[in-house]
């Protein structure tokens, strides 16, 4: 073999180390980072004429998600948000106003909803990416890369989906307890559902249609569940949990832990430990049978 190719070229010799050592991995790396940067710089531009804010607010062990007009609304779908959140007030003051404080009068300061984003297909979204504890990132793969979110910042992210679909998301930063049940669903949907559904969201919660609902609305008042949630057109205005004011309309429960429907509503209600170890709501054991049935189905309608 030294015969055909000769001697060996010793490891020691300095072109090998230069052009191994040295030259090799910078050129690797260098590369590496101008596509990093590159796909980074992608994803978190602004869009020229994005259709929607999304203020996604993680919290130990759930998303808060708040929807605002963009700043300048070009498009039918920006004016429309922006009429829903209550019009010119909202441009003027939200700069100003922490992601959970409300302006005063008949429109909400945001649509507000937890646990599930929904966007129009073909249309951008600008992502405001916000944490109210300790460091959390969200990442939907069928979207983008994940970003992190890290407490007194506030990251960009754009989305633009190209299909309908419901994509499935994950914290993907350990944040302590539940963190592996800490998921959202985002839906992407034809324009004109997702007009309709903004519409619905915008509005107050629907007032109970019989005596079982009605009970079930005395019962959520009179417990400690006002402590943490609202309920847009009740006297529950807690902002420490999500807001329930159109829960039914949400696919999952508890961070997409829980299919939602009136059964599993029952059951988080009864005893959440059980469901997601560790997270921030006590068990309901102050509400009888009937009370937690009644709660169940009010809550099982406000969609």
């Amino acid at each position: 073999m030294r015969a055909m190719f000769g001697s060996p070229r010793p490891a020691s010799s300095p072109l090998f180390v230069l052009g191994g050592g040295i030259a090799f991995p910078v050129v690797v790396l260098s590369v590496l980072l101008v596509a990093s940067l590159l796909i980074g710089n992608s994803l978190t531009r602004p869009p020229a004429s994005p259709v929607a804010r999304i203020q996604v607010i993680a919290h130990q062990w759930w998303w808060e998600v708040r929807y605002l007009p963009p700043a300048k609304p070009g498009s039918e779908l920006a004016l429309l948000l922006q009429e829903l959140c209550g019009g010119a007030r909202v441009a003027a003051a939200s700069a100003s106003k922490q992601p959970s404080q409300q302006l005063q009068g008949d429109a909400p300061e945001a649509i507000v909803l937890a646990n599930e984003i929904r966007v129009p297909v073909g249309h951008a979204v600008e992502l405001e990416l916000h944490t109210r504890d300790v460091i959390h990132s969200l990442w939907v793969p069928a979207l983008g890369g994940k970003v992190d979110m890290i407490p007194g910042r506030v990251n960009r992210l754009v989305w633009q989906a190209s299909r309908a679909g419901v994509y499935r998301g994950q914290c993907a930063e350990y944040c302590g307890g539940p963190h592996g049940l800490m998921g959202l669903i985002v839906i992407a949907e034809d324009p004109a559902d997702y007009r309709a559904w903004l519409e619905r969201q915008a509005g107050a919660a629907r007032p109970p249609a019989n005596a079982q609902l009605a009970r079930g609305r005395k019962a959520f008042l009179q417990a400690r569940c006002v402590e943490c949630h609202a309920i847009r057109g009740t006297a529950a205005r807690g902002t420490d949990g999500p807001d329930l004011t159109h829960v039914a309309s949400r696919r999952t429960l508890a961070a997409a832990t829980l299919d939602n429907h009136v059964g599993t509503l029952a059951g988080w209600i009864a005893d959440p430990q059980r469901v997601k170890p560790g997270n921030r709501m006590p068990p309901s054991k102050d509400l009888a049978g009937p009370e937690l049935r009644a709660l169940a189905a009010y809550l099982a309608s406000l969609d």
